[in-house]
């Protein structure tokens, strides 16, 4: 394993003594992390150390709000992990962790619809943070989605975000396509807890300017206090995009010319304007479009809640069939379509290797090759 070459007594502390580090060992409040891996003040332990995993050289998944993501495999039990890194340089990368382990390890193991957690440690002046492996993100999919499909994505979605919000009081405050996983057996799953905010009760508001412009809420944009609805517009605009194959704000912020400061006052003025957050196709089905403008209007007191979307028509008019069922269907389409693999008639003619040996069809890495 790599990583970054620096004792962690060299860094800059403050005055925030909920995050403290020594030597290799960082106490961040009720969490302790160290080489031999995650304890907590009640005395949960998560047994995981740098010797216990086997990165992949090529399995680069992804990046988040904080840090690079390979996958890796336990060496014991030969299990798929999704290694995040996150290299120390300031004080405010151990307040990131500290936020996403925190969630982590209270929700992690207790959702369905939020990604599972293994443990973390440290390392050669980083925290790598075990996480379970899914095989995609909704970034990757193939765009726009069927109205059927995006209805039981939707859902999947909105569980997950109702029990950060109603069980948890928790804003994940960086909601986006990328952040959305998904696994070739139709589960979907929310990620990356590295900007989220615990609020003490539903009615409580954040302050702090963190996550992803582009699916910023208006009221977030301008520096004003928010809550769960910022988390909703997000959601919403989520939906849009895989809806019309594009992000909404693609246009415009294209005038930006990759300038972030740009963009944030072509955002700002946009939705400040009169005119309408984005313009639907006439096309689109009228429960689907509906259902998207109730997520973005600008006033935040007019977002529905997590569970009031659940009883949107969108949602409860769509196939009664299992949600993992709909989209594993999707996948499988998606990979047919793509002539990864054969069609059913021609299954029953074994696939052979380049040594001509028989060989069988794997799903998983057909599947796999369209989503990456």
């Amino acid at each position: 394993m790599s990583g970054l070459r620096i004792s962690l007594d060299d860094l800059e502390s403050d005055s925030d003594d909920s995050a403290q580090m020594t030597h290799q060992v960082l106490r961040l409040g009720e969490i302790t992390v160290s080489a031999e891996g995650l304890t907590t003040s009640m005395g949960y332990k998560y047994g995981l150390s740098p010797d216990d995993v086997v990165v992949s050289a090529t399995g680069f998944l992804g990046q988040g709000s904080s840090g690079s993501v390979r996958r890796a495999t336990h060496r014991k039990t030969g299990e798929a992990l999704a290694l995040k890194e996150i290299k120390i340089t300031s004080q405010a990368h151990l307040q990131e962790i500290r936020r996403e382990l925190e969630t982590l390890h209270r929700e992690g193991n207790n959702s369905p619809y939020l990604v599972g957690f293994y443990g973390a440690f440290c390392h050669e002046g980083s925290v790598f943070i075990a996480m379970e492996c899914m095989d995609g993100s909704l970034a990757s999919v193939r765009k726009p989605v069927p109205t059927e499909v995006l209805a039981s994505i939707a859902r999947s979605i909105l569980r997950g975000l109702w029990d950060l919000h109603r069980n948890r009081h928790l804003i994940h405050r960086d909601l986006k396509p990328s952040n959305i996983l998904f696994s070739l057996d139709g589960r979907i799953k929310i990620s990356d807890f590295g900007v989220s905010s615990f609020l003490e009760c539903t009615r409580a508001n954040a302050h702090s300017f963190v996550g992803t412009l582009t699916y910023m809420s208006p009221e977030r944009l301008k520096g004003e206090s928010y809550s769960f609805a910022a988390d909703i517009w997000s959601f919403g605009l989520v939906v849009a995009e895989l809806a019309l194959g594009r992000c909404p704000f693609t246009e415009k912020l294209a005038r930006a010319n990759s300038s972030t400061e740009a963009g944030f006052w072509v955002l700002l003025q946009h939705l400040s304007s009169d005119g309408p957050v984005i313009v639907l196709p006439p096309t689109m089905d009228s429960a689907l479009a509906d259902f998207i403008s109730a997520c973005i209007q600008k006033d935040s007191q007019s977002r529905p809640t997590c569970e009031e979307l659940l009883q949107h028509p969108f949602i409860t008019n769509a196939m009664k069939d299992d949600d993992k069922h709909v989209i594993k269907e999707w996948l499988l389409l998606m990979a047919m379509q793509a002539e990864l693999i054969p069609s059913s008639a021609e299954r029953e003619t074994p696939l052979m290797t380049q040594s001509g040996a028989t060989a069988s069809l794997n799903l998983d890495d057909e599947l796999s090759k369209l989503v990456r």
